[in-house]
């Protein structure tokens, strides 16, 4: 029996990570981090079955976490937002 969608909507999303074993300062670089390594980062979430599910989480804290979530980085979530506020607004 395979896995669906739903299976990723609980709160125990996070185990079935592609990042789940991987060190995790990958996933929080520090400040001018090259962009070879920031696309290799964003490859492992670019295959990952619960990337909406980590960047939904990312995106509803009310501190933004840092690091890549979702494969997206604390800049772009920060974009996502002001540009979902404009199209609710």
């Amino acid at each position: 029996m395979g896995m669906t969608v739903d299976d990723f909507n609980d709160e125990h999303w996070y185990k079935y990570g592609a990042c789940r074993g991987l060190d995790v300062n990958l996933f929080f670089p520090e400040i001018g981090v090259s962009r070879i390594q920031m696309t290799n980062v964003k490859a492992v979430c670019a295959r990952c079955v619960v990337a909406s599910s980590c960047l939904d989480y990312a995106v509803s804290q009310s501190d933004d976490p840092e690091g890549i979530w979702g494969g997206t980085s604390p800049r772009e979530r920060r974009e996502l937002r002001r540009k979902y506020k404009q199209r609710t607004a």
